[in-house]
């Protein structure tokens, strides 16, 4: 999946999982050749038999612009099957969710960490060592505590992950950058 903006490079060629630090990433070498697996595929490349996809429930939409899709590969290899990605495929990306690090992104990246945390560990040991994990974050990366701590009573919360909420800790934080 090269960046539609700039197609000799690469956005994704399919993900990884790091189970114990609770993130996942691109896989941004390009691959030449035969499939190959990897931990998970970008919402907007999987390609799903639909018996597979209903029997797995299609992806979690408890996320919101991130982690559905490892949670939903997870679930598929849960059953037997792997996941691959195939070099030949060509999907030209226009990247929505920015990287620089705003208010919002932070935001959702810790409710997102949280609940795919809760998917992987159990929602107790999962939530702890997802705060553990990203208070540190927080810290090492003079972020703001006030929004880590935020997202963690809204996630205990269970506030709904949604757009506008984004847009809310958008406006709230804001005039703290």
């Amino acid at each position: 999946m090269p960046y539609l903006a700039h197609p000799e490079d690469v956005w994704a060629c399919g993900g990884f999982i790091h189970r114990l630090r609770v993130q996942i990433g691109p896989l941004t070498s390009r691959q030449r050749g035969i499939p190959f697996e990897v931990d998970y595929l970008p919402g907007a490349a999987i390609l799903c038999r639909l018996d597979l996809w209903d029997k797995v429930g299609g992806l979690p939409e408890k996320y919101l612009l991130g982690y559905e899709e490892a949670e939903f590969a997870m679930r598929i290899r849960g059953l037997g099957f792997k996941i691959l990605a195939d070099p030949k495929a060509l999907i030209l990306h226009r990247v929505g969710m920015s990287s620089e690090r705003r208010p919002e992104y932070e935001y959702n990246s810790i409710r997102n960490r949280m609940k795919f945390g809760s998917f992987v560990w159990g929602r107790i040991l999962g939530a702890c060592l997802v705060m553990a994990l990203t208070l540190g974050e927080s810290i090492v990366k003079r972020r703001r505590l006030s929004l880590w701590i935020h997202a963690i009573l809204d996630e205990f919360s269970r506030i709904p992950l949604a757009y506008d909420s984004l847009s809310r800790i958008a406006l709230k934080y804001e005039r703290i950058r």
